[in-house]
């Protein structure tokens, strides 16, 4: 699973906007399986708060479901967590690297870079122009996610693969697949679920699975 974390000052605004458009896109994909999507701010100052109002009520009009969510502070464990740590301006990454202690992985971006640009998406904070940064987060989001996409073919493919399976069985045990594919099992736990019965799309979404883990095992998926 590719984790992906926004983040602008408080969490409210424009990273919440960027979590709910990166959403809406990897859903037009039918690549929700394959990512993990959140949201943070580098200070305390809206912790708890929900999306300012602005942001719901431009997503609205276009047509975007919000996803709902309180402010949270990204922490330093973030940056062992997430594969892209996307900011919204040049203030946040200077301080996202702060929390982070630094970016020895080059995990941190500023989300306009992806789309060829140095400039920070438009903060509507002091200004109230919601068009402008939603514009923004929307060519930002885009870009990032052709990143991706052609930066992780093989494991995008065999978890949509994967994906694929759970759809057609209606195959709820993937979870035992999931766990084994992250090689989070002891070996006597993943002999325990190699032994269970289950249904041949089953059956062939754990065998993606073992592919899933050799590739893991082997290949980064952050370039």
């Amino acid at each position: 699973m590719i984790k992906i974390l926004f983040v602008c000052h408080g969490n409210i605004c424009r990273s919440t906007m960027a979590e709910s458009v990166m959403t809406y896109l990897v859903k037009q994909k039918k690549m929700e399986n394959a990512f993990y999507i959140n949201s943070a701010a580098t200070s305390r100052e809206e912790i708890g708060n929900s999306p300012h109002y602005g942001t719901v009520n431009k997503l609205r009009e276009v047509k975007i479901p919000l996803v709902p969510h309180r402010a949270e502070q990204m922490t330093t464990q973030d940056y062992a967590i997430y594969d892209y740590l996307i900011g919204m301006d040049t203030a946040n990454i200077r301080n996202m690297t702060r929390i982070a202690g630094g970016d020895k992985q080059g995990k941190i971006y500023k989300l306009l870079t992806f789309a060829g640009s140095n400039r920070d998406v438009a903060d509507p904070w002091y200004t109230g122009d919601f068009d402008t940064t939603y514009n923004d987060v929307m060519q930002g989001c885009t870009a990032l996610l052709e990143y991706i996409f052609e930066n992780n073919k093989s494991y995008l493919q065999l978890l949509n693969g994967i994906s694929e399976y759970i759809i057609s069985a209606d195959c709820y045990q993937f979870n035992d697949y999931s766990k084994y594919a992250a090689s989070n099992f002891s070996e006597e736990h993943k002999a325990e679920i190699r032994e269970k019965q289950f249904p041949i799309d089953c059956q062939n979404a754990f065998k993606l699975g073992e592919k899933l883990a050799l590739y893991v095992s082997n290949q980064s998926i952050t370039n």
